[in-house]
């Protein structure tokens, strides 16, 4: 049996970090991170919202227990159709809240569709700090979603 990680933990981590998370239930009692600017996109002939990130899954807490999640099934990756699984937290071989919460800070910062490569998250977790990720990685100022004019401008 992995590491148990406290959801609320992990989001409070990456809002310190500079980047908007939350955790939500996403069905059955099922909990999910949610990170990063959201936009629209295409999936199957309906428009739907995606996220930067989104990590899980948890069993969520209904406030009367904390959100928590197993590292043994727990993955990070991006929230567009066709998007790859994801960075496995058990091959990883993660046992604390502050470096999911980096992960998915680094994930974030990634292209939109992008997912973060077993290669970039081990070199995250050896010390480098996701603000210190090399530029080529480091996600262009974009609009808030594609179609709007308003100044949200996101990192």
């Amino acid at each position: 049996m992995g590491t148990e990680l406290h959801l609320d933990d992990v989001v409070d981590r990456i809002n310190e970090q500079g980047v908007s998370a939350y955790v939500a239930e996403t069905g059955d009692g099922e909990a999910t991170i949610y990170a990063g600017a959201w936009h629209l996109v295409d999936d199957e002939s309906r428009s739907r919202t995606a996220y930067s990130a989104v990590a899980g899954p948890g069993r969520f807490g209904w406030d009367q227990y904390p959100s928590t999640a197993d590292t043994d099934d727990f993955r990070i990756g991006t929230d567009t159709p066709g998007g790859r699984r994801g960075t496995s937290c058990e091959e990883l071989e993660i046992t604390s809240s502050r470096d999911v919460a980096n992960l998915i800070v680094a994930q974030v910062r990634l292209p939109l569709g992008r997912s973060l490569s077993q290669r970039q998250a081990r070199r995250i977790l050896k010390g480098q700090r996701p603000s210190r990720i090399p530029t080529w990685l480091q996600r262009r100022r974009t609009r808030c979603h594609t179609s709007c004019d308003c100044r949200n401008w996101t990192r």
